[in-house]
């Protein structure tokens, strides 16, 4: 699913198995009549051998693991729910932001998840400017490894973030990727 003119390279970095369980239990919650095994047995090994094994949110597991569950949701799902992986990011904002909306603003909480950035994932930097009173720019660099797979469901965790914050019209845009060449992946938000 790469974009026109972009790459990917999926070797140099882990993530966190929370990432790959968050997908299953998007699955649970919105297919529930769907077994997850017949995604886990779609994998490629030796993804496929790791998750059935089970998925240990506490464990690492290789960034290619990540997008290769990705890959298969959208292989399932990409037809009936073209912005699967997008929905993987609101259902990820939903389960994990939401206790954080009345403590704080959408700003510090920018500010906030930059500082959890290495407890997700062992590879990149990642940083938050603010750009106005209803703007901001996330920005990741430094990542060995990157795919436009990846970069999908953040558009879909920022919208969902920023909306349960009050913002309204949100607009998300990738103004730089590294799946482009670019040194980063920057995320510029505006809303009003």
């Amino acid at each position: 699913m790469l974009r026109t003119g972009s790459k990917e390279k999926l070797d140099g970095g882990r993530i966190k198995g929370s990432m790959i369980r968050s997908r299953f239990d998007w699955l649970k919650d919105v297919h529930p009549e769907i077994d997850r095994r017949t995604i886990v047995e779609s994998l490629p090994e030796p993804t496929r051998g790791k998750l059935l094994r089970g998925i240990l949110a506490s464990d690492w597991y290789e960034f290619s693991d990540l997008i290769a569950v990705d890959n298969a949701f959208v292989a399932r799902f990409g037809a009936e729910t073209p912005d699967v992986l997008k929905e993987f990011g609101r259902y990820s904002a939903k389960m994990n932001v939401t206790s954080m909306v009345n403590a704080m603003t959408i700003h510090e909480f920018f500010r906030n998840s930059v500082k959890l950035h290495d407890r997700f994932q062992d590879f990149g930097e990642a940083a938050y400017e603010q750009t106005g009173d209803n703007g901001g720019k996330m920005i990741y660099r430094e990542y060995p490894c990157y795919s436009v797979v990846f970069c999908e469901s953040a558009f879909g965790f920022f919208e969902q973030c920023v909306t349960m914050f009050g913002g309204k019209n949100v607009k998300v845009t990738e103004t730089t990727c590294q799946c482009r060449g670019d040194a980063s992946c920057t995320f510029s938000m505006s809303w009003a």
